[in-house]
Formats: C-alpha cells, sequence, structure tokens
C-alpha cells in the first residue's frame, strides 16, 4: 500500500486538503498542528476535503477531520464537504456518523486538484506523550460524534487514558 500523506491549500477563505494513500498517524504526526494553525490563523469559512486517492484513513485521521467538522460547524454553522468516490471510504464515512457533520459528495471532478498548487503537511517531531494525547483526543472527538461510536472507541479512549496516566507516572516524569 502507497504511504499516506496530506496535501493541502488555503485559498482565500477555504481551505482545500488532499488525503492520498494510506492515511496513518504515525506518517502524518504533523496534521493535528495543522488544523489548529489553519483555523486559528485564516478560519476558512469553506473546507473541501478530497479523499479520491485515499487508499485507507485510521481512526486517529477520522477524528481529527471530526474536529475540523465541529469547529466549521461551531464557528460558520456550515458543513465542510468531503470527495469520496470510493464506495468502501464512503461506507466508513458514513458508518461513523460523517454523513451527519460534513456534506459527502461521491462524484468527483477531476478539475478540482488543478485549480489549487499543493503543499504536503509537515510531519512534526512529538513526544511519545504527545502523540498519545493526540490520538485520545482525536478519538474521543469520534465518541462525541455519534452515540455508537462511544461503544466503538469506549475501550481505545480508556486504554488511552491509562497509557498516559502511566506514563505521567512513571519515574523522571513530572
Amino acid at each position: 500500500m502507497v504511504e499516506g500523506r496530506i496535501l493541502y491549500a488555503k485559498l482565500e477563505e477555504a481551505c482545500f486538503l488532499k488525503f492520498e494513500g494510506d492515511i496513518r498517524y504515525t506518517n502524518n504526526t504533523g496534521f493535528d498542528e495543522f488544523i489548529e494553525n489553519a483555523f486559528l490563523e485564516c478560519s476558512p469559512h469553506e473546507v473541501l476535503i478530497d479523499m479520491s486517492e485515499t487508499a485507507s484513513i485510521d481512526s486517529t485521521n477520522l477524528g481529527l477531520l471530526a474536529r475540523i467538522a465541529r469547529h466549521m460547524l461551531d464557528a460558520w454553522n456550515r458543513k465542510p464537504t468531503i470527495l469520496s468516490p470510493d464506495e468502501s471510504i464512503t461506507t466508513l464515512l458514513t458508518s461513523i456518523g460523517f454523513d451527519e457533520v460534513f456534506v459527502i459528495v461521491c462524484e468527483y471532478d477531476e478539475g478540482i486538484a488543478d485549480a489549487a498548487e499543493l503543499a504536503e503537511v509537515s510531519p512534526a517531531e512529538k513526544s511519545a506523550r504527545e502523540q498519545m494525547a493526540t490520538v485520545l483526543k482525536a478519538h474521543r472527538e469520534l465518541t462525541r460524534l455519534d452515540a455508537d461510536n462511544d461503544g466503538v472507541f469506549r475501550n481505545i479512549v480508556s486504554a488511552l487514558e491509562q497509557d498516559i496516566k502511566h506514563h505521567d507516572e512513571a519515574p523522571g516524569k513530572s
């Protein structure tokens, strides 16, 4: 499977994201910082996420996308749009409630990516604790998204909370 990457372009009051390949948090550790910076800097009014070349996406990145949706709904009362022509990706998105907080478009217009020059989201150097905290926040976001998700992700959230607690209690940690 092709290692994934996340590309972006900021166009006036819009943000365009393109997910390519196998999207795993371990390969895209800078995505959460990108989200924080993108929404703190310019708080886009429109967000378009192109998943036409996404082979797979992990739950951490799904949780980070859910955070984008929550921000858009809170700030602008708008849903971001996901382009998802792959039926298996669309099924995944709807199974966790993304159809409630995103507009999911299954038909892809090839010209959309040509409209912007894309840059890659930079990886970030993070400690093990910082990575665990990001994964925990992302999964908590998924549990907030849909009542069914609480049952799906409850054990992951509990395990991550325990991991962070043990990490913080380890000798030499403050």
